[in-house]
């Protein structure tokens, strides 16, 4: 960070980076105190039951925002809190979501910026590329996502078995956990899907090890198209489990070997710091000592 940044005051942070990235956003940045208008705002020290506002985001004469503002050189996920008091004090609102009095809010540095939408418990804070536009707000505020869900769970997917011949068992699993998903205001899911037409140009006889073997679909419907039907291999390092270790054991290896290494990565760490590293060109620092472990036991050993 440039000494301009460290040195920079709140005041600074809000005039030269947060109220340009609102305008840039189609909020108008405007003092308390000035005329009430129906266009957006951006209303600089709104007065709350708590104190002033960083800013409040007003659209069509109604406070759907709050933003508060700290210096660049503070982290700002953490003044969602400070917003949210501020939310909870605004008279005259017409929203009461758990007594929260505005339904968005808003932490930044003028750099990164934190949003919560707190209608509803399950919406947790993220962090944002952007301050929302006021047409974007209005949206949000008019979707009804209860209702929505709702909808997804009074109306399910029916497969028809004569119809859906192409569907399998997971595939009619993984469409209600996707809707389950969504009900819970889950954001991000990973979903896997298969690839190719499955018809692969292979024979046993190409697996010299016998690694791998290609089933048909009667095998696969046969075994309820459950993977755990597919094993034919075995880990003959488990063959005698009374010779495996305690998992206190286990975990108190793995803590030792993580602790370690730690303690070398702050090593290079203070290095670097100090400027004490290597500098020169093609030097190569020796690797870490290679952890094997034993096969009965499970314990590592050095090489």
């Amino acid at each position: 960070m440039s000494s301009t940044g460290a040195e920079e005051r709140e005041w600074q942070t809000r005039r030269r980076r947060i109220d340009g990235r609102l305008e840039g956003r189609d909020w108008s940045v405007v003092p308390a105190g000035s005329p009430r208008r129906l266009t957006p705002e951006a209303i600089t020290e709104y007065e709350t039951d708590h104190g002033p506002a960083d800013y409040a985001l007003s659209v069509d004469g109604r406070i759907l925002g709050v933003v508060e503002a700290k210096r660049l050189t503070i982290g700002p996920q953490n003044a969602l809190t400070q917003a949210e008091r501020y939310s909870r004090s605004v008279s005259g609102s017409p929203f009461n979501f758990d007594g929260c009095r505005v339904p968005f809010l808003y932490s930044t540095n003028g750099e990164v910026i934190w949003f919560h939408d707190v209608r509803h418990p399950l919406n947790r804070s993220r962090r944002v590329e952007d301050f929302h536009t006021p047409n974007a707000l209005r949206e949000m505020l008019d979707r009804d996502l209860d209702a929505e869900c709702q909808w997804l769970s009074d109306h399910p997917i029916k497969h028809e078995p004569e119809r859906d011949k192409s569907l399998r068992p997971y595939q009619i699993e993984a469409d209600h956990a996707i809707e389950q998903a969504i009900a819970n205001r889950k954001r991000q899911m990973l979903i896997a899907m298969a690839t190719g037409n499955g018809r692969a140009k292979r024979k046993k006889s190409d697996s010299k090890q016998n690694r791998w073997r290609k089933f048909g679909i009667d095998e696969v419907r046969e075994r309820d198209f459950k993977l755990d039907g597919f094993k034919w291999l075995k880990d003959e390092s488990l063959e005698d489990a009374d010779d495996l270790p305690e998992p206190e054991e286990l975990a108190t290896d793995a803590i030792g070997e993580l602790e370690e290494a730690v303690g070398e990565l702050n090593g290079v760490l203070t290095l670097l710091e100090s400027g004490n590293g290597p500098s020169e060109v093609g030097h190569r620092r020796q690797p870490f000592p290679r952890r094997e472990k034993d096969v009965k036991s499970g314990r590592p050993v050095v090489s």
